[in-house]
């Protein structure tokens, strides 16, 4: 399931990812461990799942968040679009450009 993330200045600074209502109906329950992939090869990322920061119940990755900063810091510019897809439901890839 793809999703797309515009980079505001919270996800770009502080690594904060949400992959939005649809694909997070492909993903695990709230406290369920979830591994972050990057395309380009960089050591994954294991964050914890959070379906109660959103009031929709979508998911919020929390959890070695100033990793994921660092990954769009180096691989995107602050409005930058990113492209992600699920692909299951305790692992999310990020693609780099």
């Amino acid at each position: 399931m793809p999703f797309t993330i515009r980079l505001g200045p919270t996800y770009y600074n502080q690594g904060i990812l949400n992959p939005g209502v649809d694909a997070s109906r492909f993903l695990g329950k709230d406290g369920d461990p979830i591994r972050i992939r990057f395309s380009e090869g960089a050591e994954p990322v294991i964050s914890k799942i959070n379906r109660t920061a959103n009031s929709s119940g979508a998911v919020r990755v929390v959890g070695e968040n100033s990793r994921i900063a660092r990954w769009f810091q180096a691989n995107f510019r602050e409005g930058d679009t990113v492209e992600g897809r699920v692909v299951d439901p305790h692992t999310i890839e990020l693609l780099a450009r």
